[in-house]
C-alpha cells in the first residue's frame, strides 16, 4: 500500500474559488475517482484510487487505463473503447458494474465501478467511481456459507423454524415449517391467532397451558406435542424460547417445529404390543387356572369310578353296575383326551407345524357327520338340530378331519350356549356371484356383544368368569376352528346379538372347490 498523495494544487486550472472545495472532496472521498481522456489515458487519479491500486498518481497519469485492469478485462475494455470512439454511443457508461482490477503488485482485486461520460471543450472524457469490494464480498461469502451450514443443519434434523412477534402477532415460518404444518408456502401474512387454529381442539388446553407457563416465566422453554387439525393424524413437536424486555415481558418468540408422527405411531404400536403381551399373559394365566379345573374333573371321575369298581370287586351283587361305571370312565377319558388334543393342536398351529391334506370333501356329508356327534348332547337339553344344505355343492379341496373338527367346535359352542328348547341349524350354500361356499352354524342362544367377538376368537379366552363357571370349557373351540379354516384359505366371521343368538360362518373361496356347481 502506498502513501496517499493529494492532487497537486496546480492540477486544476484557476477558475473559481469553489475549485478548492472540489479538490478537497476528491482528496477525501473514501473511494477512487479516475478520469480518462478520449484516448483512454488517465487524467485524474485521486488518493482513493491510489489506496485501491497501490500506484501514486504521478505513476499512472498519462498511462493507458488498462494498466489498472486484468488482462481479460483489458481486452474487453479496448473493444468497447474503440466502439465508443467511432460511434455516438455511451457503451462505456455503466452503473455499479463488478469486475476485477489489477494492483501495482499484480494482485487482482474485485471492484465495483460506475462510469459516466462527459464532454468538455468538444472532447470526450470518462469519470469512473471505483470501490474495492473485497471486504464486502468476503463478508457476503462468509454469510452465505453460514446460511448454507444453518440450512443444512436444519434440513438434517428435519425441522422447520418459526418466529412470532408477540406484540404485532406476526408469524414467520421457514419453508420446512410450511411443509411440516401442511401450509401452502405461498401463504403470507400469518398471525399467531391463525397459527393456533392448526392445533387440534383436544390438544389446545395443554398447548395453551404450556405457552402461558413460558410467557409468565414459569418454565425456561416452551415445549409442546400436539396433533394438527389438518392434515389429520399428524403429530407435531414445537419448541421455542421467548425474548423479554426490561420488564420481563416476552415480546418475541422463536423456535422449531418437527413432525413426530412416525415416533408417535411407533410409540402407539409399542403400547399395543405391550397391551397384547399383557393380555396374552393374563389369558394364559386364566387358561392354566381353567385347565386345573378342566383336567381335574375327568381325572377325578376316572379315579372315582375306578376306586368304586376296585372296592366292589368280588361282590357279585354289584357286578351289574360295572358296565355303567366303565362307560363313565370311558366318557371322562375321552373328554380328557379331547382337551389335551385341543391344547396340542393350538400349540402346533402357533408354531406353524400343522400340515393339512388336500383331498375331496363332500360338504353335505361333512355337516351330517358333525351333527351325528353332537346330536345326543343336544337332545339331552331339548335342542332342535336342523340342516339346510344346498344340493349339488361341488366337493371342497381340504383336510376332512380338520374341517370336521372345526365344524364340530362350532356346533359344540352353539349347543353349549343355547338354552333348553332352543334351536341350532347348519346351513351351506354357494354365492352365485363370487362362487364362494359358506357353511354357517346358527343358534338361538345367549349371543354376545360386538366388542366381545375379537376376544372369543383369541386363544385361551372366555368372556368373563361368570360364563366360565356356568359354561365350562378351555376357550379353544373358536380359535381352533378359525385357525383350521384359515389353513384352507377360508375365513371365519361371527354375527351376534345379545339374547338373540349367534351365527358363525366359515367361507371358502371358489378356487378351493374341485369342480364348478353342477
Amino acid at each position: 500500500m502506498t502513501e496517499n498523495h493529494a492532487l497537486p494544487p496546480d492540477f486544476f486550472p484557476p477558475l473559481h474559488a469553489s475549485d478548492s472545495l472540489l479538490r478537497g472532496v476528491l482528496n477525501t472521498v473514501p473511494y477512487g475517482i479516475i478520469t480518462i481522456d478520449e484516448l483512454g489515458r488517465i487524467e485524474l487519479f485521486n488518493p482513493g484510487a491510489e489506496a485501491i491500486f497501490g500506484y501514486r498518481a504521478d505513476e499512472v497519469i498519462g498511462q493507458p487505463v488498462t494498466v489498472l485492469m486484468s488482462p481479460e478485462m483489458a481486452d474487453r475494455h479496448q473493444a468497447a473503447f474503440l466502439i465508443s470512439r467511432t460511434k455516438e454511443t455511451t457503451r462505456l457508461a455503466s452503473a455499479n458494474r463488478q469486475l476485477n482490477g489489477r494492483r501495482k503488485d499484480g494482485i487482482e482485486v474485485p471492484l465495483e465501478i460506475s462510469v459516466t461520460p462527459m464532454l468538455l471543450d468538444g472532447r470526450k472524457h470518462y469519470t469512473a467511481a471505483v470501490t474495492d469490494i473485497s471486504t464486502r464480498l468476503a463478508i457476503e461469502h462468509a454469510l452465505n456459507e453460514s446460511q448454507e451450514r444453518y440450512a443444512l443443519a436444519v434440513s438434517g434434523i428435519n425441522e422447520g423454524l418459526w418466529d412470532w412477534n408477540v406484540v404485532t402477532d406476526e408469524v414467520y415460518l421457514s419453508p420446512q415449517a410450511h411443509g411440516i404444518l401442511g401450509i401452502d408456502f405461498l401463504t403470507t401474512g400469518l398471525t399467531g391467532a391463525q397459527l393456533f387454529t392448526f392445533v387440534h381442539p383436544d390438544d389446545w388446553p395443554a398447548y395453551q397451558q404450556a405457552l402461558i407457563a413460558h410467557l409468565k416465566g414459569e418454565v425456561d422453554h416452551f415445549v409442546c406435542e400436539f396433533r394438527l387439525t389438518t392434515p389429520p393424524g399428524r403429530w407435531i413437536r414445537q419448541r421455542g424460547l421467548g425474548l423479554r424486555d426490561s420488564r420481563g415481558r416476552v415480546y418475541r418468540m422463536a423456535g422449531s417445529v418437527g413432525d413426530i408422527t412416525a415416533a408417535k405411531n411407533a410409540e402407539a404400536a409399542l403400547k399395543d404390543a405391550l397391551d397384547h403381551a399383557e393380555a396374552a399373559n393374563r389369558a394364559k394365566s386364566y387358561f392354566l387356572a381353567t385347565m386345573s379345573h378342566e383336567l381335574r374333573t375327568p381325572l377325578n371321575a376316572i379315579i372315582g369310578f375306578a376306586e368304586i369298581m376296585a372296592g366292589l370287586m368280588g361282590d357279585s351283587r354289584q357286578a351289574a353296575k360295572y358296565p355303567e361305571y366303565a362307560k363313565d370312565i370311558l366318557d371322562s377319558a375321552r373328554h380328557l383326551l379331547s382337551i389335551i388334543n385341543d391344547i396340542l393342536d393350538m400349540a402346533r398351529i402357533e408354531s406353524g407345524k400343522v400340515e393339512i391334506e388336500r383331498l375331496p370333501v363332500d360338504i353335505g356329508h361333512l355337516a351330517e357327520s358333525a351333527l351325528v356327534l353332537i346330536r345326543q348332547r343336544a337332545g339331552k337339553i331339548g335342542l332342535t338340530l336342523t340342516t339346510a344344505i344346498e344340493p349339488g355343492l361341488a366337493p371342497l379341496r381340504g383336510d376332512e378331519r380338520r374341517l370336521k373338527q372345526a365344524l364340530l367346535n362350532l356346533l359344540a359352542n352353539a349347543v353349549k350356549f343355547t338354552p333348553a328348547g332352543g334351536s341350532v341349524c347348519v346351513r351351506a350354500g354357494r354365492d352365485p356371484a363370487s362362487g364362494d361356499v359358506t357353511i354357517a352354524v346358527e343358534d338361538s342362544g345367549i349371543g354376545m356383544a360386538a366388542e366381545d367377538i375379537p376376544r372369543v376368537l383369541s386363544p385361551f379366552t372366555q368372556l368373563d368368569n361368570k360364563l366360565t363357571r356356568r359354561y365350562e370349557g378351555t376357550g379353544l373351540g373358536l380359535p381352533l376352528a378359525k385357525a383350521f379354516v384359515e389353513l384352507h384359505g377360508g375365513r371365519l366371521t361371527i354375527a351376534s346379538t345379545p339374547g338373540q343368538g349367534t351365527t358363525v360362518s366359515i367361507t371358502f373361496p371358489a378356487d378351493q372347490l374341485l369342480a364348478p356347481q353342477a
